[in-house]
């Protein structure tokens, strides 16, 4: 596969982009202290922008752009450089600003439930749950604890950071040097013209607005702008942020995202496994101890279920069908970095690779929210498109290249994986023997060559170790997430 030293690169050349923003991050925390650091807030959107323009640049550079017209347009939306804004240039006058984030929907009206108790003596206690299922929240701990539940008026709060046009300086000047030597594709006055009109488009230049009825936010993912505002507002305001992680797993995978991304704006941290708490010393993109957020280990009811039905079973190697599970591809808009994807022109290359080696014997699963058919149809003519859990007991052995939440549904059953590295992702070192112990996996270079025969005698000779499930989507006690939440609520401030 000619595209691994090109993902190497790739990787190389984004996170040469993130230290240097995040160095700036650090040193302008001296001014503008977390809550109200615009940096900080909008870090995954400055590095989706910084990063997918250089990737995209690359692919130009690479003649490696697929020959499709939609590929050749200009972005309007975010993240507003697209393939043909680098080769056309870009108008900015064009660009739209703001909508992406739902404005009109009401986004940023957030429902608040009022948790009553009869068994817990603070009965006013209003905490505010944000693209979280608070429903199934309720469902699961209702009864057993006796909550009533009470709808308040709808909080109606506007996004708000102080200092917006001093910040915007100060970000042009980390811009400035992250052209100079990281050689983005486009002046970095273009970047920040396009930052600040995206930031004033959804952000009052005013502080954050009190909020004293309140005394527990519970949000979704930390890496979503949105949760991004909620965090910094609870937190001005001294009130606690819990989020959520998404997916099956928890600590696989160590990545910009899965730092600054996901736990910045957060006082608590809810995911799965035990894992990343007892080594979270290891991971290159967690925080130091004095910033660290608490972490709360859940289960996954729905991988709990797939492995007490499949542990006790016995592994009966089997080949009539054999599943490959490939992840997204990136489109038009998609791709950042670093540890995150790989050109869709690469990825769809490897993937012609992968069906020659299996003998065209691969039952191709398309990804569920695959936004990009039109590519992924140059490659594929036949391929499946029912959801993961409708035909896990119709797979013999499973094919992946990217762990995903569709991995970690596969590791908890009985049956084999086969799981390729082709160097997209940083995997943490524990995590990797993990994977390994569980899956025959192949470390791919360009100079990768295997038969189908010998992979199969390989697999046959594997025995099933299910560590990657037990450490990183389960704990200990198998307790799901939403009864995990209600526990550390009521341990942590209803005392």
């Amino acid at each position: 596969m000619g595209a691994v030293n090109l993902i190497k690169t790739d990787n190389k050349v984004c996170l040469e982009i993130y230290n240097q923003l995040y160095k700036y991050f650090e040193e302008s925390l001296n001014s503008y202290p977390l809550e109200v650091n615009l940096t900080g807030i909008f870090f995954v959107d400055i590095l989706r922008l910084l990063t997918g323009s250089t990737l995209r640049h690359r692919e130009i550079q690479h003649g490696i752009v697929i020959d499709h017209p939609k590929l050749k347009e200009n972005l309007p939306g975010w993240p507003h450089i697209g393939y043909g804004d680098l080769i056309n240039g870009v108008d900015i006058e064009t660009k739209i600003f703001g909508v992406e984030l739902g404005l009109s929907e009401g986004v940023f009206k957030r429902k608040i439930l009022s948790l009553l108790s009869n068994v817990i003596s603070k009965k006013n206690f209003n905490s505010c749950f944000t693209r979280f299922d608070y429903e199934k929240f309720l469902v699961a701990n209702s009864y057993k604890h006796r909550f009533n539940v009470s709808w308040i008026n709808e909080l109606q709060w506007e996004p708000s950071i102080p200092a917006i046009t001093e910040q915007i300086k100060g970000l042009q000047c980390c811009i400035d040097k992250i052209s100079d030597n990281s050689e983005l594709p486009l002046d970095a006055d273009i970047y920040v013209n396009l930052l600040e009109k995206r930031v004033r488009a959804i952000v009052k230049e005013k502080d954050h607005p009190r909020l004293d009825n309140l005394n527990l936010f519970v949000c979704g993912s930390g890496a979503e702008l949105i949760n991004r505002f909620v965090g910094a507002c609870a937190l001005q305001n001294n009130i606690p942020v819990i989020n959520i992680a998404h997916g099956e797993s928890f600590g696989l995978l160590d990545n910009p995202i899965f730092g600054i991304g996901e736990q910045l704006y957060s006082s608590a941290y809810l995911g799965y496994g035990n894992c990343y708490s007892d080594n979270v010393d290891n991971y290159l993109f967690s925080y130091p101890g004095e910033k660290r957020s608490n972490y709360i280990s859940g289960s996954s009811p729905t991988i709990n279920k797939i492995y007490n039905k499949s542990k006790s079973n016995h592994h009966n190697f089997h080949s009539n069908k054999i599943f490959y599970f490939p992840t997204s591809l990136r489109g038009t808009r998609h791709r950042y970095g670093p540890y995150q994807d790989c050109s869709d022109y690469e990825y769809l290359q490897w993937q012609k690779k992968l069906l020659e080696i299996f003998d065209n014997k691969l039952f191709i699963k398309g990804h569920p929210k695959e936004k990009y058919l039109y590519l992924f149809e140059t490659v594929h003519d036949k391929y499946i498109s029912k959801k993961f859990l409708d035909i896990i007991d119709d797979v013999d052995v499973f094919v992946f290249d990217y762990i995903s939440t569709a991995f970690c549904y596969a590791a908890a059953t009985n049956k084999p994986i086969i799981y390729f590295n082709i160097g997209i992702q940083n995997i943490e070192k524990e995590a990797y023997e993990a994977i390994k112990k569980r899956a025959l996996t192949f470390d791919v270079t360009d100079k990768f060559d295997i038969s189908y025969d010998e992979i199969v005698k390989q697999l046959m000779q594997m025995d099933i170790d299910h560590t990657v499930t037990k450490s990183y989507s389960l704990n200990e006690d198998r307790e799901n997430r939403e009864k995990k939440l209600l526990h550390y609520i009521i341990n942590n401030y209803l005392g």
